[in-house]
């Protein structure tokens, strides 16, 4: 009897310490989970926090490469309106597609006033999209002069060597006068067109 009235005690104890098991097992796994929740919120807001910093990084970088770009072109624009004299020629395009060409009467750090033909313009130098100025063609002409004057004086010396040539046999008398006179005519060509052009006058775009 004793042995059959203390059984019912030791299964309530086993039942009861296996219902404390169960009770901690729970526990154990919602902190587990909860660890788990709270390391991918961290994880989350690190990762939005360096999206952040390098969407800022970014923005300065552009920013600043802008401004070192705008400063620059400012720069150059101005350069290339001092390089006008007051007076001289000159044409503009402004930033609404306007041109306009005459004379450079008036300039300053803000703006320019340019003399058409029938009226002044004035423009602001920041509205300057592009800038010509007119130069004279010296140079161009004495180069177009010396290719021209090369072949016409290399024609002329071929027809006279050929047709001057009086000897029994006369062949390479055409090239011979040909490389006699093709210098000298490079050289009244060079000179001609130099002449010429000084006084030619095109349009050169001096910005940008």
């Amino acid at each position: 009897m004793p042995r059959t009235g203390g059984a019912p005690k030791v299964c309530a104890l086993r039942v009861k310490s296996h219902g404390d098991s169960g009770h901690v097992n729970r526990a154990n796994n919602g902190a587990t989970a909860e660890r788990r929740r709270y390391s991918k919120l961290h994880m989350g807001i690190q990762n939005c926090a360096i999206t952040a910093a390098v969407i800022a990084t970014l923005h300065v970088a552009i920013t600043a490469n802008a401004s070192a770009q705008s400063a620059t072109a400012d720069s150059a624009r101005a350069a290339a309106l001092r390089a006008v004299s007051l007076g001289a020629a000159i044409r503009v395009r402004t930033a609404g597609q306007s041109i306009y060409s005459g004379a450079l009467v008036e300039r300053s750090d803000s703006a320019i006033a340019i003399q058409g033909t029938e009226t002044i313009h004035r423009a602001e130098v920041s509205r300057v999209a592009a800038i010509w100025g007119r130069e004279r063609s010296a140079g161009r002409g004495a180069l177009i002069g010396g290719g021209v004057g090369l072949v016409m004086g290399a024609l002329a010396g071929a027809v006279l060597g050929e047709g001057f040539c009086d000897a029994a046999n006369c062949h390479g008398a055409a090239l011979k006068g040909a490389a006699e006179l093709a210098p000298t005519g490079a050289v009244i060509g060079v000179v001609t067109g130099a002449v010429i052009g000084y006084f030619i006058r095109r349009w050169r775009q001096l910005w940008p």
